[in-house]
C-alpha cells in the first residue's frame, strides 16, 4: 500500500509542475514578451552582420553557401510570423487583460524566443565582425563648391540630366575642344545625378589617349566595390558586366575618349542589353561619338565674353579693375578665347603682377604657336605656356616638366618628383633628401595654386590636366630633350634619329618586348620604363640586350616598373654616374650587377618580389635612401649590409621584412639585427616592422631628430587608419604586452614624441601613462587609436590631457571596461579644468565601449555658473541622469570638433547634458561645439537624450549639418525647441530603428509654445522603422523648411503627420533675438525672417479628433488618436517650396499626403505655387491612404509643375490617383506607375464641376504602368479629351475589370516610339463561383482597333499576356479606309509581337474588309502561346506583308489547325515566301495537321531551324513542294538524337511520323499486360507500313520514340525554346 502514496505524490509533483509551467505563462507574460523583443533585436543585428558578410563575399566574387541562405530564409520566416502575431490583445476596452490572450501570447513568445535562440547560435558561425566599406567616391580636382555655374554650362547640364531621365536614351556624349571643361562638367553631372537620386550608382573612369582596358576595368570595378581577380581581359569584362546588370539603374561616365571604344571589351552593358545602364562619355571628337553610335551629343562652346571676364577677374584679383591695367587685362582675357583652362592658368599666373608683366604676357600670348599638338587650340597653348614661364624659379619649371613623364590622368607621386629632382641635382642648397622633399612640397603647392597641377585622391599625389600635359610635353620635347611615349600597343622603342639629343626618355606600354642593343644616348640622364600604368597591371617577362646601356654613360636616373623575370644586363656596370635606381613592382632575378654602381644614392625595390637583399649592396657607400616597402617576400637581409650603409638617411621597410635577429645574435645569425641601425649616424627617417624586444635600447637616444614609423605586427599596418607615407609622421603601432613597453627605453621615449599612436589588443594595459609623467608628454600626439584594450578604464589623466594641444583624431574601439576618456585626479581643481583644451581635435569616434559613462566622469557640476536660470528641457520624470558623455564643462574642451561618432556605448544615457551651466541674463552666453558638423549615434541601448538641460541663452551647434541616429531603443525624441532653434546649419537628419521615438521634437515645461522654428538649410529628412512615431511634434509649433529637398518615411506605422498633432489657438511669437542664435546667423535666417509672408508660410497643424466611442467611456484626452487628414497640411506646403523628393513607405496610419484645402488661401498670395520643385513622389504600402492630393476648397490650385515621377503601390484605400484639376498641373510628369491598389477604380477622378471637364494633356508622360488593380475599370470614367504626345510605353498587368482606356478618343504621339505591354493575370471562374461574367470578362474585343492603329506608327514592341477577354489584336476592318489614306502602312515599325495566355483570342489580324492591307513590314519576331481559340496564325495576305519576319514560335494552342489560314480568294493563292525566317518552332499543337491546308507554293530561303514538339496529327508540312536551303540538313528529335534530312521537308516530316507510330506500336505490344496501354490495330499497322513503302524512305538509327522533334541545321544538344 506504500506504493500508492508514492504514485500519487509523483502524480502530484508532475501535475504541480505542469500547472506551474502553464501559470508561469500568465505570470511571466511581460518577461517573456520582453525577452522575445530583445532576442528579436539581437537576431536582426545578427542578420545584418550576415548580410554584410554576404555582400563582402559578393564583392570578392565568392558564392554564398546553401546553409547560410537557408538560415536567412528561416530568419525571414520567423520575423514575418512575429509581425503577424497580435501579442497584446486586451478586453474590456483595454482596461482588463484578456487572460486567454495573455496565456497564448506568453506561451508563443516563450517558444519563439527559444527558436530565435537556436537561430542566433547557428548564425554566429556565419557573420563577419566588420562592416563592408563603401566603394570610394570619385573626388574631383575641384570641389563641388568650386564648380563655376555659368549660364552657358548650366543649360547644358540641365539638358544632359533631362536626357539621362529619358528611358529611350542610353548613350550620351559631351564634346568640345581640350580645356573647354568637359571633365568638370561630367563630374558636376555625376554630383547632381547622385543628389537627385537618378541612379543607384554613379561611377567615373578615365579612358585617355593611351587606351588601357585593364586600367579602365579596374577603375570602374573599384567604384563598384568589386575586386577583379580574373587575369584575362574577357574574364574581367564578364565579371564587370555581371556586376553592372545587378543594379536597377546605373550611370557609367567614361571621360576623355579619343578613339571609338568597344564597350563590350570593357564589360559595360548598353542598349537593349541593359537599358537601365546609362553611359555618358566626354570626347574632343564628334566623329568618335558618331562611330560609337551616341544617341545624343551635347557640344560645349567657349564661355561668353561676360563669363570670361568674370572668371578672369576672380582668378587675377581686383587689381585688373584699376584704370592702368583694365584695358590690358581686357585684351589678355580676350586672348583666352573663352576657354576655362586658359582663363584660370593665365589669371593665376598674372595675379599681383606689374603692368610690365601684363604687357609682356599679352605680347607672348599673341605670338605663341603650338607645335605638333593634336586638337589643341592656339589660345590654350599660349595661356599655359605663359603660366609656365611666369613660374618663380627654374626649380619650379623643372618639377612641372617632370610631371609630363607620366601617362594621362596618372596619379603622379610627389615622392617621384623628389627623387628625380635629387637624382638630377635640380635643387640648390639642399644637403639632405628631407630638405629636398620640403622644397618640392613648396613647389607643388605653387603649381597647384597656378592650376598647372590638380589635386589627386590623397596629399602625396597630384594630377596634371591632359591639356596642360600636352603643352608640357611640347615644351619638354622641343626645348629640353624629353621623349614621352605612353601607348599600350607599343612593342618596341620608337624609331627616330634623335636619340643622341634626348635628356629624358619615358616609355609606358604593356606590349613593350624589344629593346635596342647599343643605342647611343650621350646626353640621356633619365630613363623610365614601365610595362603597366599601375602597380596592379599585368607583368611581362623582360630580357634586355647586353649592351642596352652601353651608350648611356651620363644616365643619372634609371626606373623600371612592373616587369617580370627582370635581370639587369651587364652593361649596367658602365653607369658610373647613376644616382637613382628604381626597381618597383618587379619580379627580380639577378640584380647583383648593382655592386658596380658606386655612386648610387637612392635604391628602391618597392613592391618587388625579392626574397633576399643582395649582399653586394654593402658596397654602395654613397647610398642615402633604401626603399624596401611592400616587399612581402623579403625574408633575408645578410648581417652587416645595413650597417655598412654609413651615409643612409632614409630606410623604408613598411609591410616588408620582419625576420630580425635578436640583439644578442647581432652579426652571428643569418639575418640582420636592429642593432645595425644604431650605427647609421645620418639616419633621419625609419619605417620598419619589428617586435619591441628586438629594438635596441639606445636607438632613439642616438637619433632624437629621426622621423619614425614603427609597427610590431601586420595587424596594425592593415588598419584603415594606417597610412603608409613618405611624409613620415612619428608613428607607433603597438600590439604587445604592456610589460614590454615598460621594459623598452626606446619605445618609452618614442611614445612621448609620437604623433600617431596605435595601441591594439593590449589586453593587460591598465594605463597609458601615470600622472607622474612630465607635463608636455604626448604634446606632439595628433592621432590616437585604441582598440581591444580590455583592461584600460581611461585613456589619459587630466594632467596629461592638458598637454594634448595637437590632438586631432581620437578613435577608440572595443575597450570593454573603459568608463571615461579622461580621468580626474584628486589634486585637480577648478584651475586645472579651465586650462584643458583640445584646440585641434576635429574627430572623435567611440565604438563598442559598453561601460563608457562620460568623457570625464568626475565632472558633475559647472564651475562657471554666473546666474542660475531654469533650463528649457528638464526631464519630465525628474530622474537624475549621470551617465552623460559631455557635461557643462567638458563640452567646451574641443571647440573645433567636427565629427562625433558613437556606437554600441550601452551605458550612456545622455550625449550633451549641461546641468549646472547658466549664463548671464541679456548676454550671449557660452558658445559650445560651434564647429560640429556630423553627429552619429548608433546602437546605444540606454541613450535617452541627445541634448538635456540646455539653459536659456546657450549658444552652440550652429554648424551641425548632419544627424544620424540608429538603433537607440530608449530614445523618445531628438531635440527640444530650444535646441532646434540653434540648428541653423542642419542639412540632413536620418533616424533608423529607434523604437521608442514618438515625436522628433519634444516640448519641456519651460518651453514657450507656438513659436516659429526655422531650419534654413535642412534639405533631407529620413525616418525609417520608427514604430511609435506619430508626428514631428505634439504641441502646436510653426516651422519653416525653405531648403527641404527630400522627405523619406519608411516603416512608420503610427505616423499621422509631419507637423504637429495638437491645434494651437495662439499666434506664433517672434523669437527673442537676444536669446536665440538663430537670428544672429548671417545669411538665410535673416532673409527668411524678413520675408513679407513669413507668418503666412509657417506651419499650423489643425487636429481633427475622433469622437469618443460609446464603448470607451473613461478614455482621457491623451488616449484619443488625432484623425490625420494630411501628411503635409496646407500650412506646411508653403514652407516646402524646395522639396524635390518625397517618399513614404510602410506608414500604416497615413490617410492623405497633400492637403490643399481652400486653395491655400490663394487670394492672399496669388503668386504661390505649391511644391513647385517636387520631382519625385513615391508612396508604397500605405493601406489607409485615401488621397494623394486632397482638395476641399473650390479655388483653383497651382503648383507641382516639376513633378516627373509618380510611383504608387500597396495603397489599398486609394480609389483614384488625382483629380482633373491636379492632372492639369503635372505638365512635366514623365512616368506614372501604379501597382497593387485594391480599391483603385480610375486613375483620374470625376470632375467636381464643368470647368474640370476640359481637355487633359500629359505632354511629357512617356511611361504608363498599371499593375494588379483589380477594380480599375478605365483610366477615367468621364469623357474628357486626352492627349499623350510623348507616350512611348504602356504596361497593364492584372487589371481584370479594365474595359477601356478612356470613354473617348485618345490622342497618342504620331512620331514618338511606343512600346505597348498589356498583361492580365488569368482568372479562373470556378475558383470564384460568386463572380458573374461581367466581373470576369471585359467588353474589349480588339486590343488595337482600326481607329487606334494609325496613331501607333512608332510602335516597336507589343506584348499581351493573361488577357482573358481579348478576341483579336489588330482590327483591320475595311482596310482602314485606305482610299482616303493610300500611303498609310499599319504599325510599320513593329518588330516584336508576343501573345501569351489569351484563351479567347481568335484572330491576331482581323481583316473583314475586301481592301488590301499594307504595313507590318518590320515585324521580325512572332511568339504565340496558350491561345486556345486561335485556329491559324495569319492569312496569306498578311503573310505576304511579313517580308522581314525572322522567327516564328507557336506553342500550346489547342485549336491550332494550320499556321497559314485559307485564302479568301484566288489572289491570295499566289506564291508565299518567307525570305528572312530562319527559325520555325511548333510545340504542343495537338490539332495541327500541316503548315497550310492549301497547295500554295512556299519558299523558305533562310530556314535553318525547325522545331516540332508534340504535334501528333501533323502529317505533312505543306501539300505541295517546299523549297528550303541546303543548310537545313538534319532532324533533331531532342535528347541528342538526330534524323538527317531525306528529300524535302514534307518527306522528312512524313518519315518522322512513321517512325513515331512504329515506336508507339512497339511500346504497345511490349507492354500488352498493362490495362492502361492502348494497342494499335493491325489495320492501322498495315496502313503505316503501306505509307512507309510508298514514301520509300530509308530508316535512320538516330530516330526513336515519340518525344520532341526538332529539325535543325548545325544544332547540338539541348535547346531552349524562345521565351518559354
Amino acid at each position: 500500500m506504500d506504493i500508492v502514496p508514492k504514485i500519487m505524490g509523483k502524480i502530484g509533483e508532475i501535475s504541480m509542475a505542469l500547472i506551474g509551467k502553464h501559470l508561469g505563462y500568465l505570470i511571466y507574460y511581460e518577461q517573456n514578451t520582453k525577452a522575445l523583443e530583445n532576442n528579436l533585436q539581437k537576431l536582426h543585428d545578427r542578420r545584418v552582420g550576415v548580410e554584410q558578410s554576404i555582400t563582402a563575399a559578393e564583392l570578392r566574387q565568392e558564392v554564398t553557401s546553401p546553409e547560410v541562405k537557408s538560415w536567412l530564409t528561416k530568419v525571414e520566416q520567423i520575423t514575418k510570423d512575429l509581425e503577424n502575431d497580435n501579442t497584446k490583445r486586451k478586453c474590456l476596452n483595454g482596461w482588463c487583460p484578456n487572460p486567454k490572450a495573455r496565456y497564448s501570447s506568453s506561451r508563443n513568445a516563450k517558444k519563439k524566443t527559444q527558436a530565435i535562440g537556436e537561430l542566433l547560435q547557428e548564425g554566429r558561425n556565419y557573420g563577419g565582425v566588420y562592416n563592408v566599406a563603401p566603394p570610394p567616391e570619385t573626388r574631383s580636382s575641384l570641389s563641388f563648391e568650386d564648380f563655376k555655374h555659368f549660364e552657358s554650362r548650366t543649360s547644358i547640364i540641365n539638358d544632359v540630366l533631362i536626357a539621362l531621365r529619358d528611358d529611350m536614351t542610353n548613350i550620351i556624349a559631351i564634346c568640345g575642344m581640350g580645356g573647354i571643361g568637359k571633365t568638370e562638367m561630367a563630374k558636376e553631372i555625376a554630383t547632381k545625378a547622385k543628389a537627385d537620386n537618378l541612379f543607384d550608382k554613379v561611377v567615373i573612369a578615365v579612358v585617355s589617349q593611351s587606351l588601357d582596358l585593364r586600367r579602365i576595368q579596374s577603375e570602374v570595378a573599384e567604384k563598384l566595390g568589386l575586386t577583379l581577380n580574373q587575369e584575362s581581359i574577357d574574364g574581367r569584362a564578364n565579371a564587370l558586366y555581371s556586376r553592372l546588370v545587378t543594379y536597377r539603374n546605373v550611370l557609367v561616365i567614361l571621360d576623355d575618349i579619343w578613339e571609338p571604344l568597344n564597350l563590350k571589351d570593357v564589360g559595360i552593358p548598353y542598349g537593349d542589353q541593359h537599358k537601365s545602364c546609362k553611359l555618358l562619355i566626354t570626347s574632343r571628337s564628334e566623329e568618335t561619338c558618331d562611330l560609337m553610335k551616341i544617341q545624343k551629343i551635347f557640344s560645349i562652346k567657349p564661355l561668353s565674353e561676360l563669363e570670361t571676364w568674370n572668371l578672369f577677374r576672380e582668378m587675377a584679383g581686383n587689381c585688373i579693375e584699376t584704370p592702368c591695367l583694365h584695358p590690358i587685362a581686357n585684351d589678355v582675357a580676350k586672348e583666352c578665347g573663352g576657354l576655362p583652362v586658359a582663363i584660370v592658368t593665365i589669371g593665376r599666373a598674372l595675379e599681383n603682377k606689374s603692368k610690365d608683366n601684363w604687357i609682356a604676357a599679352l605680347e607672348q600670348l599673341r605670338k605663341s604657336i603650338p607645335k605638333n599638338i593634336r586638337n589643341l587650340d592656339k589660345k590654350v597653348y599660349s595661356s599655359i605656356r605663359l603660366s609656365y614661364e611666369f613660374l618663380e624659379s627654374d626649380e619650379a619649371r623643372s618639377c612641372f616638366l617632370l610631371c609630363c613623364l607620366f601617362p594621362e590622368d596618372h596619379n603622379i607621386p610627389i615622392e617621384d618628383l623628389v627623387r628625380y629632382g635629387v637624382g638630377r641635382k635640380l635643387f640648390d642648397q639642399t644637403d639632405t633628401i628631407a630638405e629636398a622633399r620640403r622644397r618640392v612640397d613648396d613647389i607643388v603647392g605653387g603649381l597647384r595654386r597656378s592650376n598647372l597641377l590638380l589635386d589627386s585622391e590623397d596629399e602625396e599625389h597630384v594630377k596634371m590636366h591632359d591639356v596642360v600635359r600636352d603643352v608640357a610635353i611640347s615644351i619638354a620635347s622641343n626645348e629640353h630633350g624629353f621623349m614621352v611615349r605612353c601607348d599600350n600597343k607599343m612593342e618596341e622603342w620608337p624609331q627616330n634619329d634623335r636619340y643622341e639629343l634626348y635628356a629624358a626618355i619615358s616609355l609606358f606600354s604593356q606590349e613593350l618586348k624589344r629593346h635596342p642593343d647599343g643605342l647611343e644616348c650621350p646626353k640621356l640622364e633619365l630613363l623610365q620604363i614601365s610595362s603597366s600604368f599601375s602597380e596592379y597591371g599585368e607583368r611581362i617577362p623582360e630580357t634586355f640586350p647586353a649592351n642596352l646601356f652601353r651608350g648611356m654613360k651620363e644616365l643619372k636616373i634609371l626606373s623600371f616598373r612592373c616587369m617580370s623575370s627582370l635581370s639587369l644586363p651587364s652593361s649596367i656596370r658602365v653607369l658610373q654616374n647613376l644616382r637613382m635606381l628604381r626597381l618597383e613592382y618587379c619580379e627580380l632575378e639577378d640584380v647583383s650587377a648593382i655592386e658596380a654602381l658606386l655612386k648610387l644614392e637612392m635604391l628602391s625595390f618597392h613592391g618587388s618580389q625579392i626574397e633576399e637583399l643582395p649582399r653586394e649592396i654593402q658596397n654602395l657607400t654613397f647610398l642615402t635612401l633604401l626603399d624596401l616597402s611592400e616587399c612581402g617576400r623579403l625574408k633575408r637581409i645578410p648581417p652587416g649590409v645595413l650597417s655598412s650603409l654609413s651615409r643612409l638617411e632614409e630606410l623604408y621597410m613598411g609591410l616588408s621584412f620582419e625576420c630580425w635577429e635578436s640583439l644578442e645574435e647581432n652579426g652571428k645569425g643569418i639575418n640582420a639585427s636592429a642593432a645595425e641601425l644604431c650605427s647609421l649616424q645620418h639616419l633621419m627617417a625609419l619605417d620598419i616592422r619589428i617586435p619591441i624586444k628586438l629594438l635596441p635600447k639606445d636607438l632613439y637616444l642616438e637619433k632624437s631628430l629621426m622621423k619614425f614609423r614603427i609597427s610590431v605586427t601586420d595587424e596594425i599596418e592593415t588598419s584603415k587608419y594606417w597610412k603608409p607615407s613618405y611624409l613620415l609622421e612619428n608613428t607607433l603601432g603597438l600590439d604587445c604586452n604592456a610589460s614590454d613597453i615598460a621594459e623598452s627605453q626606446t619605445i618609452r621615449l618614442m611614445l612621448q614624441k609620437a604623433e600617431v599612436l596605435y595601441l591594439i589588443y593590449m589586453h593587460d594595459l591598465v594605463t597609458i601613462c601615470h600622472s607622474q609623467v612630465a607635463v608636455g608628454s604626448f604634446g606632439s600626439l595628433r592621432f590616437l587609436n585604441l582598440r581591444g584594450c580590455h583592461s584600460l578604464k581611461n585613456a589619459f589623466p587630466l594632467s596629461i590631457a592638458r598637454g594634448l594641444l595637437q590632438l586631432q583624431q581620437l578613435i577608440i574601439d572595443d575597450c570593454s571596461v573603459m568608463e571615461e576618456i579622461f580621468s580626474e585626479e584628486e589634486n585637480d581643481d577648478e584651475a586645472v579644468l579651465k586650462t584643458i583644451q583640445f584646440p585641434q581635435l576635429y574627430q572623435v569616434s567611440l565604438q563598442r565601449l559598453p561601460k563608457l559613462i562620460a568623457f570625464c566622469k568626475g565632472i558633475e557640476s559647472s564651475h562657471v555658473i554666473v546666474a542660475q536660470q531654469p533650463s528649457l528641457n528638464q526631464e519630465v520624470e525628474g530622474q537624475d541622469i549621470s551617465h552623460k558623455l559631455l557635461s557643462s564643462i567638458s563640452i567646451f574642451w574641443a571647440p573645433n570638433l567636427k565629427d562625433l561618432d558613437m556606437s554600441y556605448c550601452e551605458s550612456l544615457e545622455v550625449v550633451f547634458d549641461l546641468e549646472g551651466l547658466a549664463v548671464e541674463e541679456n548676454r550671449q552666453g557660452f558658445i559650445a561645439l560651434s564647429q560640429l558638423r556630423d553627429l552619429s549615434l548608433k546602437y546605444s541601448d540606454k541613450l535617452r537624450h541627445v541634448w538635456k538641460n540646455i539653459p536659456r541663452g546657450f549658444q552652440g551647434f550652429q554648424n551641425l549639418s548632419s544627424i544620424c541616429l540608429e538603433g537607440c531603443s530608449c530614445l523618445q525624441y531628438l531635440f527640444t525647441p530650444s535646441i532646434a532653434k540653434l540648428l541653423v546649419g542642419l542639412e540632413s537628419v536620418s533616424i533608423y530603428q529607434c523604437s521608442e521615438i514618438e515625436n522628433i521634437l519634444e516640448v519641456g515645461e519651460e518651453e514657450d509654445a507656438a513659436e516659429i522654428i526655422v531650419f534654413p538649410k535642412l534639405s533631407s529628412f529620413k525616418l525609417s522603422f520608427l514604430k511609435k512615431l506619430k508626428s514631428f511634434c505634439r504641441p502646436s509649433y510653426y516651422f519653416e523648411w525653405p531648403s527641404m529637398h527630400i522627405i523619406s518615411l519608411r516603416n512608420c506605422p503610427n505616423l499621422i503627420t509631419f507637423g504637429s498633432e495638437i491645434q494651437s489657438t495662439t499666434k506664433p511669437k517672434k523669437i527673442n533675438v537676444g536669446l536665440d542664435s538663430r537670428l544672429q546667423d548671417t545669411g538665410t535666417t535673416a532673409s527668411v525672417k524678413d520675408a513679407p509672408d513669413y507668418l503666412d508660410r509657417c506651419l499650423a497643424c489643425v487636429p481633427r479628433r475622433k469622437k469618443l466611442q460609446e464603448d470607451e467611456p473613461n478614455v482621457n484626452d491623451i488616449d484619443i488618436q488625432t484623425e490625420l487628414q494630411s501628411l503635409i497640411p496646407s500650412s506646411l506646403i508653403k514652407s516646402l517650396q524646395n522639396l524635390e523628393e518625397l517618399k513614404a513607405k510602410y506608414c500604416y496610419s497615413l490617410e492623405a499626403i497633400f492637403e490643399l484645402e481652400g486653395g491655400l488661401n490663394l487670394e492672399k498670395s496669388s503668386a504661390f505655387a505649391a511644391c513647385n520643385k517636387l520631382e519625385r513622389l513615391r508612396l508604397w504600402i500605405l493601406p489607409k491612404l485615401e488621397h494623394i492630393w486632397k482638395v476641399d476648397g473650390p479655388q483653383e490650385i497651382t503648383g507641382f509643375h516639376e513633378l516627373r515621377k509618380l510611383v504608387v503601390g500597396g495603397c489599398h484605400s486609394l480609389k483614384y490617383l488625382f483629380s482633373p484639376s491636379t492632372a492639369k498641373l503635372l505638365v512635366k510628369l514623365e512616368k506614372i506607375k501604379v501597382t497593387d491598389c485594391n480599391e483603385m477604380e480610375a486613375i483620374l477622378a470625376k470632375a467636381r464641376d464643368q470647368n474640370e471637364k476640359s481637355e487633359v494633356t500629359f505632354p511629357k508622360v512617356h511611361t504608363l504602368s498599371l499593375a494588379h488593380l483589380p477594380k480599375l475599370k478605365c483610366f477615367c470614367v468621364e469623357a474628357n479629351a486626352f492627349k499623350w504626345p510623348s507616350l512611348t510605353k504602356v504596361k497593364v498587368v492584372g487589371c481584370d475589370k479594365l474595359k477601356m482606356f478612356v470613354p473617348t478618343e485618345v490622342e497618342t504621339p504620331p512620331e514618338q516610339e511606343f512600346h505597348g505591354q498589356i498583361l492580365h493575370p488569368q482568372v479562373n471562374k470556378e475558383d470564384k463561383p460568386n463572380v458573374n461574367d461581367r466581373d470576369i470578362q471585359t467588353e474589349l474585343r480588339s486590343l488595337i482597333p482600326s481607329s487606334l492603329i494609325k496613331s501607333l506608327q512608332n510602335l516597336e514592341e507589343l506584348t499581351a499576356e493573361y488577357c482573358n477577354s481579348l478576341e483579336a489584336i489588330f482590327e483591320l476592318e475595311g482596310g482602314l479606309n485606305l482610299e482616303k489614306s493610300s500611303a498609310f502602312a499599319a504599325c510599320n515599325k513593329l518588330e516584336r509581337l508576343r501573345l501569351w495566355i489569351l484563351p479567347k483570342l481568335e484572330h491576331i489580324w482581323k481583316v473583314d474588309g475586301p481592301q488590301e492591307i499594307t504595313g507590318f513590314h518590320e515585324l521580325r519576331l512572332l511568339v504565340v502561346g496558350g491561345c486556345h481559340s486561335l485556329k491559324y496564325l495569319f492569312s496569306p495576305s498578311i503573310a505576304k506583308l511579313l517580308g522581314k519576319l525572322e522567327q516564328i514560335e507557336v506553342m500550346d494552342c489547342n485549336e491550332m489547325e494550320a499556321i497559314l489560314g485559307k485564302a479568301r480568294d484566288q489572289n491570295e493563292k499566289s506564291e508565299v515566301t518567307f525570305p528572312k525566317v530562319h527559325t520555325l518552332s511548333l510545340v504542343r499543337l495537338p490539332k495541327l495537321e500541316c503548315f497550310c491546308v492549301e497547295a500554295n507554293a512556299f519558299k523558305w530561303p533562310s530556314l535553318t531551324k525547325v522545331i516540332v514538339v508534340g504535334c501528333d496529327k501533323l502529317k505533312m508540312f505543306v501539300p505541295t513542294k517546299v523549297e528550303t536551303p541546303p543548310e537545313l540538313m538534319r532532324v533533331d528529335t531532342g535528347f541528342r538524337k538526330f534524323q538527317y534530312m531525306v528529300g524535302d521537308l514534307n518527306a522528312t516530316i512524313q518519315h518522322m511520323m512513321i517512325k513515331c507510330e512504329e515506336s508507339h506500336a512497339h511500346e504497345a505490344s511490349s507492354s500488352s499486360s498493362s490495362a492502361s496501354m492502348s494497342l494499335l490495330s493491325n489495320s492501322r499497322l498495315q496502313n503505316l507500313i503501306s505509307m512507309k513503302n510508298k514514301v520509300g524512305l530509308r530508316e535512320e538509327s538516330g530516330l526513336a520514340g515519340s518525344g520532341p522533334w526538332r529539325i535543325a541545321a548545325g544544332v547540338e544538344g539541348p535547346y531552349y525554346f524562345g521565351l518559354f
